[in-house]
């Protein structure tokens, strides 16, 4: 497993200043099956990826990327529990973040995310944010009594932040009742998708708040069904490769990205469309954040 498909000088661990974490954990999905399939699916479709990028005139790869195989040779998530799988993904990280790289996850599904920026919070200190691109709030508190669901990873993450100002959610455009409520309660720092179709600079007011430092969450299904399919629970009315880009550079102009997670693809072997549009967006994520 070789995002990129580098050749080895720019893959070696102790060298390399960024680390692609393939996380294939599978708990929790609700409705499309197969999310564990598709770090490994990403890595291969990876490979097709031109490594210079046009638009910030960049070769990330040069900094080096070891793609680390650990949760395909060491440990076997599918035989854990959720609670002993989510702890090892985040010792996981832990382990990177103490050698000094930006780790990147490939999920997998969304769940895997509380636990790791908690690495991150734990870090930098708490002085850090994080921007989670989403269809949906993963507001609830459980989900099918799941306190650890992929609906549920917003909710964690606000079990230990100090602040609703380190969290900026964006494209929301799917809640429950229970999520306004909390939404309204906390006055989240929350951009629903019409809003964001009504205001293309809806979200920087928000922005502006975060520390310095700041955490990137994607859940795929934040994109347009038309672009990308084969998502875990796929919502109508997302947005578009280009609308994340412009916004992932206003965010560059003021932030300092130190590490991101995708999630949420339901690898199908039908199709490798889905499959380049999740690795080209990685790489293109991080020919922002080096550039």
């Amino acid at each position: 497993m070789n995002f990129l498909g580098l050749e080895k000088e720019y893959t070696e661990e102790k060298t390399s200043k960024i680390v692609i974490l393939p996380v294939p954990f599978e708990k929790t999905t609700s409705y499309m099956q197969g999310t564990k399939y598709s770090p490994e699916a990403i890595i291969k479709a990876s490979e097709q990826v031109e490594l210079y990028d046009e638009e910030f005139d960049t070769e990330a790869y040069t900094h080096g990327i070891y793609t680390d195989p650990y949760f395909y040779r060491e440990v076997d998530l599918d035989k854990l529990s959720i609670e002993k799988g989510l702890d090892t993904i985040k010792d996981r990280v832990d382990h990177h973040l103490r050698n000094k790289k930006m780790v990147i996850s490939i999920g997998g599904e969304h769940s895997i995310t509380a636990l790791i920026f908690k690495s991150y919070w734990e870090k930098y200190n708490k002085d850090i944010g994080i921007i989670q691109f989403d269809a949906h709030g993963d507001l609830r508190e459980s989900y099918h009594d799941e306190k650890y669901s992929h609906a549920s990873i917003m909710k964690r993450v606000f079990d230990y932040v100090d602040s609703k100002d380190k969290v900026l959610q964006i494209g929301i455009r799917a809640i429950s009742k229970e999520e306004s409520l909390f939404i309204k309660e906390r006055n989240l720092n929350l951009v629903k998708a019409h809003e964001l179709y009504d205001n293309k600079n809806a979200y920087k007011k928000f922005l502006e708040k975060l520390p310095k430092q700041v955490y990137i969450t994607v859940d795929l299904d934040f994109f347009d069904s038309s672009e990308i399919q084969h998502l875990g629970t796929p919502e109508p009315g997302g947005f578009s490769y280009r609308e994340y880009i412009s916004i992932l550079k206003e965010i560059k102009k003021t932030k300092t990205i130190v590490g991101f997670d995708v999630n949420e693809l339901s690898s199908s072997s039908q199709s490798a469309v889905s499959d380049f549009y999740s690795a080209r967006l990685m790489y293109k994520t991080i020919s922002c954040m080096m550039s």
